[in-house]
């Protein structure tokens, strides 16, 4: 069994604890106590899993953790038409390339920081629509929902679709 690691945090919002997979971005799960978030994560986790293993992709290997001492300085290559606009673009701003390159790097990082924590708000109110459309339909007791990139359909507990009941998500 690969051994892939978890995050478990509490979440002021939620008002619970919320358990993530570094390996699997889309990985979430939630409780009411650090150990019940991490159970819910590895249930999650292990049908992550058998769906990689069905459809014949591999996983991501675990992240392991790593005792290095970053020393802040890296070595790079780029193409010189590239290295060209960064020179004059710095030049334009009035700073160094180095600093440019850093002011670059640092603002496209805080934007995919931001795209991953909208990515979980919107899974998180996506489940919370689903589990509300659920409520509101109890005569299918023995449907489940399943969640697909912008919509969500029902199933029955067999897997047999109902027929074109479909809610979109927008």
């Amino acid at each position: 069994m690969l051994k892939h690691g978890f995050t478990v945090l509490w979440s002021d919002e939620d008002n619970c604890f919320i358990a993530t997979c570094p390996d699997f971005p889309g990985l979430s799960a939630f409780g009411e106590s650090p150990e019940e978030a991490l159970r819910e994560a590895n249930v999650a986790l292990s049908l992550f899993l058998d769906e990689f293993q069905e459809s014949g992709k591999n996983a991501p290997l675990p992240k392991t953790l790593v005792h290095n001492n970053y020393s802040g300085q890296t070595r790079l290559r780029m193409p010189k038409t590239l290295h060209k606009d960064l020179a004059e673009s710095a030049e334009n701003e009035g700073v160094s390339l180095n600093t440019w390159i850093i002011k670059l790097l640092s603002e496209s990082n805080a934007i995919s920081r931001v795209e991953n924590k909208l990515e979980c708000i919107a899974r998180k109110q996506t489940i919370e629509l689903a589990t509300k459309v659920q409520k509101q339909n109890p005569e299918k007791s023995g449907t489940s929902f399943v969640l697909q990139q912008d919509f969500m359909y029902e199933q029955d507990l067999n897997g047999e679709d109902y027929g074109q009941a479909k809610t979109y998500i927008n």
